[in-house]
């Protein structure tokens, strides 16, 4: 295990401790029992970053468990306020406050890889369009959307993060790599399959 690997591990160690705690309504999901797939979906994400957005996101992670926050519980509560806006008016006055310029890095974010996630729906139908729906618009309390979710996990990130990781996704857009496929791409071939395109072709 390289330093970079050793490093995704950690994070994801300790992301999972973060979800593990966090506290649902109507009580723990069954997800929350599920470390193989968590571990999974995070490594194929995290494997698509620089080890500057990995250094950062990591102190992001070990700053908030010394200030006791759950940046896991923030992700999901920032999502309730499209697929739950009820429940989220009761608890969005304990979330930490957003700033301008955060709100405006994860809209050009949201811009680039919504445009990322539809060119590999067109192009991995069966792969890219077996998770979740596109749009916010599309959001109900059961089936949160791609926008929903990538908002309430950038959200999450502190400023610091956000602009690393934006100037690393400026950087692969004007290399035309798709961080989209990246993340299918790194998921698939932990499932055993050799490539996005083997697994699109044998599901």
């Amino acid at each position: 295990m390289d330093n970079e690997e050793r490093l995704i591990q950690e994070i994801v160690n300790r992301e999972w401790d973060f979800f593990y705690n966090t506290q649902n309504i109507g009580g723990q999901a069954s997800c929350q029992n599920d470390r193989k797939t968590f571990e999974i979906m995070r490594k194929s994400q995290w494997q698509t970053c620089n080890k500057e957005i990995l250094d950062s996101y990591l102190r992001d992670l070990k700053e908030a468990e010394k200030e006791k926050h759950n940046l896991v519980t923030e992700k999901y509560a920032r999502m309730m306020e499209f697929t739950m806006p009820e429940e989220f008016e009761k608890i969005k006055e304990e979330l930490p406050e957003l700033k301008s310029e955060k709100k405006d890095i994860v809209e050009k974010l949201l811009g680039i890889h919504l445009k990322w996630r539809e060119e590999m729906n067109a192009k991995y139908p069966k792969i890219s369009n077996a998770g979740r729906n596109l749009k916010s618009s599309d959001d109900t309390e059961k089936d949160t959307s791609v926008e929903t979710y990538l908002k309430g996990e950038f959200l999450s990130y502190s400023l610091n993060t956000l602009e690393r990781y934006y100037s690393y996704t400026i950087k692969c857009k004007e290399e035309n790599i798709n961080l989209v496929y990246e993340n299918l791409n790194n998921m698939v071939k932990f499932y055993g399959y050799k490539s996005l395109d083997d697994a699109e072709e044998k599901v």
